[in-house]
């Protein structure tokens, strides 16, 4: 059963007409850096906390043409990617059949963008237009029966000229002339991937890179922007990673943290993101470091909290949320800006640091309308009042420290009409 775009182009789904919200988690490096036994284990705890959805590289961004995976096997010979080695590639086979055996969806990308564009990183650069169609359309061939599987061009690098586009496209068109899978494009940081293939009849969905830096306040606004340019569905694939040094600066002394992370999750939730990616500084490398080791960052609180915010999502309304901060009378902005979506007979508004929310029910009911509060650490949700159809101020419950909330009102008598 492949995936497929809803639809209303908002949202996708399984040909069934089961909803498919990925919560994935960004293990670029996996088939470089781990072996068999560790991407059990990987797989495993992954599971466990509730992620669908594992994106990795199909050769690494860490010099992975020149570095061999953990069994002593180079992608291609002679860095010519018409020449692959088989061995390395039974190896990734392998690897995705444990992803696939758990019941993951992989988002594989074919390359990193510094194999066609080293602006920085190791690279070479070993595509060209004609090579990469080839490449792309032996890649597709390879998994072109696979249903749990999405592509992914680009790589987290800028297309600059007419010679990055073409190999992406040209890559991307031998994928999609043997395979029926659905693809999408990495764009760099602070970017979608409209910016760089507006229109392009080849990309499925789009996707955007909120990143680590200060550009991150902005994700939501990306992904609405992202929505206006081009009737697709977007998800931030990479937005700020947890423990990762704020705005890639240790001067700053400050590592993003779990109430960081949730603040784009909510955030692009209730912007209509098609799905949520996350990721960690010491599990997208696969660090090995004592203190920085990949299996204890498995268990990091943002980790554990990326099935507790699906939960509020993934119920039988799914395809009926519409974004909607009018609804919010007084908001406030950069890190206290909140967010408020209706989804079917639910109001939905997030108040990323636990302050005031002041809300106008009259615009979406004229019943009285209860009201939950949702814990995003927990997914404890408890009824608080009963509230009539106007406005209303309402103080979520204090907490020590990070103090988000999301505010449930479910509404007893149909929507208004907008």
């Amino acid at each position: 059963m492949r995936l497929q775009v809803h639809p209303q182009k908002q949202f996708l789904m399984w040909e069934d007409g089961t909803p498919y919200y990925p919560v994935a988690d960004t293990a670029w490096t996996l088939p470089q850096q781990l072996a068999e036994e560790d991407v059990i284990f990987y797989a495993d705890r992954r599971q466990q906390q509730g992620f669908n959805t594992v994106l990795l590289c199909a050769f690494s961004e860490l010099d992975g043409v020149r570095s061999p995976n953990r069994y002593g096997h180079l992608p291609f010979v002679d860095e010519d990617p018409l020449r692959p080695v088989e061995a390395y590639w039974q190896q990734l086979d392998r690897f995705l059949a444990i992803l696939w055996e758990r019941g993951f969806v992989v988002g594989l990308l074919p390359t990193w963008g510094d194999k066609f564009s080293p602006l920085f990183g190791k690279g070479p650069a070993i595509f060209t237009p004609e090579n990469a169609y080839a490449y792309g359309r032996w890649l597709g061939q390879r998994y072109r029966d696979k249903d749990r599987l999405f592509w992914v061009l680009g790589g987290d690098r800028p297309l600059e000229n007419d010679t990055h586009r073409q190999i992406v496209l040209s890559m991307g068109k031998g994928l999609r002339e043997v395979s029926s899978n659905l693809i999408t494009f990495h764009p760099p940081g602070a970017r979608s991937s409209v910016d760089f293939l507006p229109d392009e009849a080849l990309l499925d969905f789009h996707s955007i890179q909120s990143s680590h830096g200060p550009e991150c306040w902005k994700s939501a606004d990306m992904l609405l922007l992202t929505r206006q340019k081009e009737d697709k569905p977007c998800w931030d694939m990479e937005c700020r990673y947890e423990d990762i040094e704020a705005c890639l600066d240790a001067a700053y002394e400050y590592c993003w943290d779990a109430a960081d992370v949730r603040w784009n999750v909510y955030e692009n939730m209730l912007a209509g993101g098609a799905g949520l990616a996350y990721g960690h500084r010491d599990v997208w490398c696969f660090h090995t470091e004592e203190g920085h080791h990949w299996r204890d960052a498995l268990d990091a609180p943002g980790a554990r909290q990326q099935a507790i915010a699906a939960s509020l999502r993934c119920r039988e309304d799914y395809f009926d949320l519409r974004p909607m901060p009018e609804l919010l009378y007084c908001n406030g902005n950069g890190a206290g800006k909140q967010a408020a979506a209706v989804c079917g007979q639910r109001v939905l508004v997030y108040s990323p640091l636990g302050e005031a929310i002041h809300v106008d029910l009259s615009q979406v009911t004229d019943q009285p309308v209860r009201c939950y509060w949702f814990d995003p650490r927990s997914g404890e949700e408890r009824l608080f009042t009963v509230l009539s159809p106007g406005r209303h101020t309402l103080l979520p419950p204090v907490t020590q420290a990070q103090g988000d909330w999301v505010l449930v009102a479910l509404l007893g008598k149909p929507l208004k009409d907008k």
